[in-house]
């Protein structure tokens, strides 16, 4: 299978990401990186945010692994035991798979943005659920207007919703890891 070849490649890139970002984190000073008063997200901020994003991404894996493993056990295909055996594997090869993809969106997409919502004074844990929002809007719309398949175009409105909360449930987790380890205020950052 071609995610396997996927898999293959970006399993340790991600856990050595994941290792440095870590590691990074507890080597901050956090008195320092969080100011009073911010105007930008500086490069300690960005440091604590992207170690934030990884391990949301990995929680967000983990909790689809989950899901599809509970939906296999639904269906018959596996019991409870070989879930249980096997659910290591399954966070780690979601994380692998996924992963690389979410956070290259959290580099071109969401960082940049974020750093737009700093210099409207917005950047905390509300500005991270209006760009969560926003992105799962611009989404929908995209969706609503050029349909995947033939069940988006037969049935428009529930495939724009579906797709909206797939895509929010995703983005909310991301930002809100995000804000949380860059240590945003929870409505807006102050003025310099």
């Amino acid at each position: 299978m071609t995610s396997d070849g996927v898999v293959l490649m970006f399993w340790v890139p991600m856990l050595l990401c994941l290792v440095a970002l870590s590691v990074s984190y507890f080597m901050i000073d956090k008195v320092s990186a969080t100011p009073k008063n911010f105007d930008v997200i500086g490069g300690r901020r960005i440091i604590l945010g992207l170690s934030g994003a990884m391990f949301a991404i990995l929680t967000y894996c983990c909790g689809t692994a989950l899901m599809i493993g509970l939906g296999k056990v639904d269906q018959g295909h596996i019991d409870y035991l070989t879930l249980l055996k096997s659910f290591l594997g399954y966070c780690l090869y979601m994380f692998s798979f996924i992963g690389p993809f979410m956070m290259l969106g959290v580099l071109f997409i969401g960082l940049p943005l974020m750093m737009m919502l700093a210099k409207l004074r917005f950047a905390s844990h509300t500005g991270a659920l209006f760009l969560s929002s926003s992105i799962s809007a611009f989404y929908s719309i995209y969706v609503a207007y050029n349909p995947y398949n033939n069940w988006c175009k037969a049935n428009t409105l529930e495939c724009v919703n579906s797709n909206f909360w797939s895509v929010f449930v995703a983005c909310f987790v991301i930002a809100i890891g995000f804000s949380l380890a860059a240590r945003f205020p929870a409505w807006r950052n102050s003025e310099t």
